[in-house]
């Protein structure tokens, strides 16, 4: 989970670092990367019963979802289906 993080902060500094970033396809295939790193991290949490913490991971993989349409269309369906499940669980 540290590592997610690391990774997180690195993107945000690069981002904040240059202009035009998301013309960059190493930036958007780091995008793609993160939110999988995500979506791992968040199937891991509900299976340890952190739904609280799975939640902000969620939130952290809507906003990449939001920025990279690649990302939206390569796993957008299974995120909303991870988010429902989130959800359930946390009782909304």
């Amino acid at each position: 989970m540290s590592r997610v993080r690391e990774i997180t902060d690195h993107l945000v500094d690069w981002k904040l670092a240059v202009d035009i970033i998301e013309d960059q396809n190493l930036y958007n295939e780091s995008l793609l990367l993160l939110g999988r790193l995500q979506y791992l991290a968040c199937i891991c949490l509900i299976e340890n019963k952190k739904i609280e913490l799975a939640r902000v991971y969620m939130d952290k993989l809507m906003m990449i979802l939001f920025q990279n349409s690649n990302a939206a269309e390569e796993y957008g369906i299974d995120v909303h289906f991870l988010r429902m499940i989130i959800l359930l669980l946390s009782g909304q």
